[in-house]
């Protein structure tokens, strides 16, 4: 509806795409990355919900998320999805998508290659992307299983040797940096003090959470940049470098922080 109460016709409307994230689920997973308000608290229902505009306000997230696995005993959360209940939740949020992609990071990916099959048996278009840590989609790869090499290549869409899901999703999709770095939403910033230590914390407003920073400490600080996310995907960066955290939010400013960063911001 316009201004002028002039109807616009349903051609005119772009609808947004929505996205299946393929893969393995596990607490403070990769998903974090990406899904704006992803939880690891597991959900109880019928179908998925649909995260809209959740992947960098462009495509909605229609799953999937932990769920609950009811046994004779008690209730678990099944983080290893090999629960009857669990894959048909799975096929319903594909049968939603429009788009699915997988994120393999080890050779145990055999439901994730389930999970591509059969989107792509139900038409879906389907896209992966490597870990840098299996190298490339090449015959004499030998991190790679060879019938896992073999079902990749059935799919032409995709990309190898990123460290990041976040990363190679951008790669995929062809997003401009600044829908995917220091957006106008709560965020996850990365401040930098005079003393090589890197302050990570969230901020609907990264810039003016700085100054408010500055005025209580006496090292110089700086913004080194920010990228979408709340606090689960905090927490997950606090646990990913919890090996080199002072105190609180302040970690050291190690090599490994630094060109994590980098890459995050598109600085390297």
């Amino acid at each position: 509806m316009t201004s002028d109460n002039r109807v616009i016709p349903d051609v005119m409307v772009k609808a947004r795409q929505s996205v299946y994230l393929a893969g393995a689920l596990a607490p403070n997973g990769w998903r974090h990355l990406l899904v704006q308000g992803f939880s690891d608290d597991p959900v109880s229902a019928d179908e998925f919900p649909v995260l809209s505009g959740a992947l960098f306000g462009r495509f909605d997230y229609t799953g999937p998320f932990p769920v609950l696995v009811q046994t004779d005993d008690y209730k678990l959360p099944d983080e290893f999805e090999h629960d009857e209940r669990t894959w048909k939740l799975r096929r319903l949020a594909i049968d939603k998508a429009d788009v699915v992609v997988g994120w393999i990071e080890s050779n145990e990916k055999y439901a994730t290659i389930a999970e591509l099959a059969y989107a792509a048996g139900r038409g879906k278009l389907v896209r992966y992307a490597l870990s840098a840590e299996l190298g490339r989609m090449r015959p004499y790869n030998s991190h790679l299983f060879p019938e896992l090499l073999r079902t990749f290549r059935m799919f032409d869409c995709g990309v190898d040797l990123y460290e990041s899901a976040r990363l190679a999703f951008i790669r995929l999709f062809s997003l401009p940096k600044e829908i995917t770095c220091n957006v106008s939403q709560q965020s996850v910033y990365f401040i930098a003090d005079n003393l090589e230590r890197i302050k990570i914390g969230t901020s609907t407003n990264p810039q003016k959470r700085l100054g408010e920073l500055q005025t209580g400490s006496s090292a110089q600080l700086r913004l080194i940049g920010s990228i979408p996310g709340g606090r689960h995907l905090e927490a997950k960066l606090h646990a990913d470098f919890a090996h080199i955290r002072l105190k609180n939010e302040w970690f050291h400013a190690t090599q490994e922080l630094r060109q994590f960063i980098d890459e995050e911001l598109g600085l390297s």
